[in-house]
């Protein structure tokens, strides 16, 4: 008889899940092990640190969050944290980057579900597709579908609300610290003027760029899955995109 995972109770679920991922990833990262730990109910959201220069990224994923994070450690020491607890932050310049939603979903979708081989589908994959019927190389309407079904707390890292990464795991008194949050479609020059100039740091260079040529994110998009990708990520269209749900509707009509 074949186990239904989908039917298994939630905390069940959860223990598996975290099971599965420790197990593969103790070999890599004991560090990371204790996070999963400790922060069980959620995917905790990373802080990089750089104390010597007094600077904080907040990592958002799918927004050039590996060029950055080369650019950064390249030049100074960097430690990865789960919780800003401890730190006196209006020490620290604190900084991160969003990214339109519609195109966010479309990377997202192209890195982790179409792309032949990646370490998210060999740790992470397995439950999602257990639990959320998340598969590899399904369409990107079944895809998304499947994201509106999962709570924003425990979506992974990689499609998670950019609000839920950047402001609903900060205390509010921690979140009046964040200096700059810039926009991922003005990434180079703002990274380039507003952080490397004025820490002497090197211009940004440009990682994990995939070689497949992809399509424009709009023509992954119909009004069916215009809708449910606005209505899941409507706190980032409202936050910093305002205009853009309406703006792509007219133009797809």
């Amino acid at each position: 008889m074949k186990l239904n995972f989908k039917k298994l109770p939630e905390p069940i679920y959860i223990f598996l899940y975290r099971c599965y991922e420790i197990y593969f990833l103790f070999k890599f990262h004991i560090h990371y092990i204790y996070n999963i730990l400790k922060y069980w109910n959620h995917w905790p959201v990373y802080y990089r640190i750089f104390s010597d220069k007094k600077i904080i990224y907040i990592e958002n994923t799918k927004v050039a969050c590996t060029s950055i994070k080369t650019v950064l450690r390249e030049s100074w020491e960097m430690k990865s944290k789960f919780s800003l607890t401890g730190l006196d932050l209006s020490d620290y310049f604190i900084f991160t980057y969003v990214r339109n939603p519609f195109d966010r979903i479309v990377s997202c979708y192209n890195n982790k579900i179409t792309k032949k081989s990646d370490w998210w589908l060999y740790i992470r994959y397995p439950f999602y597709s257990f639990r959320y019927n998340i598969r590899k190389n399904m369409s990107f309407k079944d895809f998304v579908q499947e994201i509106a079904k999962i709570p924003d707390v425990k979506r992974d890292i990689h499609f998670r609300t950019q609000t839920g990464i950047i402001y609903k795991y900060l205390p509010i008194e921690e979140s009046n610290f964040i200096n700059y949050i810039w926009r991922f479609e003005n990434l180079k020059e703002d990274f380039d003027i507003n952080i490397a100039k004025k820490i002497w740091l090197s211009e940004l260079p440009q990682k994990n760029i995939s070689k497949k040529k992809w399509k424009s994110w709009k023509d992954y998009y119909d009004e069916d899955t215009l809708e449910i990708v606005y209505e899941v990520y409507k706190e980032d269209f409202d936050q910093w995109y305002p205009n853009l749900y309406k703006e792509t509707k007219k133009e797809l009509s």
